[in-house]
């Protein structure tokens, strides 16, 4: 999370996308389910995505 402060910035995080300022589903370059979190990573590292999200199944 870069420079943030955790116990600061994720409350805040948390009320603006309840207020629907954050738009979450726009950072992640895809969404990849839990049982595919290693293949994830390997895209990662390789530099292929920049964000993803891993659903739990």
């Amino acid at each position: 999370m870069g420079s943030a402060v955790p116990r600061r910035d994720i409350p805040r995080y948390g009320e603006l996308y309840r207020a629907g300022l954050f738009p979450v589903g726009l950072l992640a370059d895809s969404e990849v389910p839990l049982a595919e979190v290693n293949t994830a990573l390997d895209r990662l590292a390789d530099g292929a995505v920049g964000r993803q999200l891993i659903r739990p199944n």
